[in-house]
């Protein structure tokens, strides 16, 4: 099905607003999927987002990770063989189901890097497993990352039909609040990595205490 103009401004738009102060926060997960060669070439690019839930037996089969990963355009394009990199882009980061599903796909793939970079970390206050979820990711290897204004540009370089959506964007949004909400992303992201360590630490003593 095609995408209108006016889903795509919603879909950026929600995609780089999230998480900031003063605006209102979409109850649906944007996510651009994006795969490069070893050449650095694009190869596969694709948006998702957040499907009306549906009665199938995983629970986030309506996400848009678990769309990816069932989408057989994206199995086909891995199966070249050609692919080096991808790159999930999204306005919230993976749930602790998603995180599992990334987590055995990343473990299953060979000399592939995986990055995942997003606006605002998705519920990982509520104790709902969803920040040991990215810590998982983190132990595996897999990269996270805030997002960034490097990351905004390469998500617009694909969108030039949305300039003038962009240029307002871009006047009407105080950067500040943008920064801030960048800036506290990146320190819960370095905060889940210094607990991290700092159990793995506390356990080895513990170990050796025992000994």
């Amino acid at each position: 099905m095609a995408t209108t103009l006016e889903e795509s401004k919603d879909f950026i738009e929600n995609l780089f607003t999230t998480g900031i102060k003063g605006t209102v926060w979409p109850k649906k997960t944007y996510l651009i999927v994006v795969i490069k060669n070893r050449r650095g070439e694009v190869i596969f690019r694709k948006k998702y987002q957040t499907l009306p839930n549906r009665c199938g037996f995983l629970p986030n089969e309506n996400h848009t990770e678990r769309q990816m990963l069932d989408d057989q355009e994206f199995k086909e394009c891995l199966e070249t063989g050609e692919v080096c990199e991808i790159i999930l882009t999204s306005n919230y980061s993976p749930c602790k189901d998603c995180a599992k599903d990334l987590k055995n796909f990343y473990e299953e793939c060979t000399e592939l890097r995986l990055t995942i970079q997003f606006s605002h970390p998705y519920e990982t206050n509520d104790g709902k497993d969803h920040l040991k979820g990215l810590k998982n990711l983190d132990r595996a290897g897999i990269t996270l990352e805030a997002m960034t204004d490097e990351s905004r540009l390469d998500v617009l370089r694909n969108e030039e039909h949305l300039l003038d959506m962009v240029l307002k964007f871009m006047f009407d949004l105080d950067p500040r609040r943008v920064e801030e909400r960048d800036v506290a992303t990146k320190e819960k992201l370095k905060k889940l990595r210094r607990t991290d360590s700092e159990a793995e630490r506390f356990a080895a003593k513990m170990k050796n205490l025992n000994l």
